[in-house]
């Protein structure tokens, strides 16, 4: 199962302090999904960054402790890479598609890519693993030689 970042500040927000009342027990307590995300990525060794062009997003992120870097995402590298994360940047369903096959064409063997809101299905055939099952145009599947 899983769930989008959305529905879980949902459910964040639903039960937060739930369970207060009982004695010895401070309740739910809501913790930002997408800090738990950093820090999974962390505790796995992960080097974390993002690429942009947006200068005020990109000042935004630092604002926020994250390495962001202005790229254009059509032309970034992402051999190399361990985990590749790509959330629909491009307006348009050919520059999209485009895109996402040049993201995948480019994946290193072993790499992991989680694509959300993709315009293209999931990648098929010997070369790629299923790690979590589509979901309306989500994705995490990893590349093989």
């Amino acid at each position: 199962m899983s769930l989008s970042m959305a529905q879980i500040r949902s459910v964040d927000a639903k039960w937060a302090g739930h369970g207060a009342a009982r004695p010895g027990w401070v309740g739910y307590l809501p913790y930002p999904a997408e800090r738990f995300a950093q820090l999974i990525a962390h505790a796995a060794g992960l080097d974390v960054f993002g690429v942009d062009e947006d200068a005020e997003l990109i000042e935004a992120a630092h604002q926020l402790g994250m390495p962001v870097f202005r790229h254009d995402v059509r032309t970034a590298p992402v051999a190399g890479y361990g985990v590749v994360y790509i959330n629909h940047p491009l307006a348009g369903a050919q520059s999209e598609a485009a895109l996402e096959q040049r993201v995948r064409a480019q994946l290193s063997p072993g790499a992991i890519l989680i694509s959300v809101h993709s315009q293209l299905p999931p990648p098929a055939g010997a070369h790629w693993e299923t790690l979590l099952p589509a979901s309306d145009h989500d994705m995490v599947v990893r590349k093989h030689a």
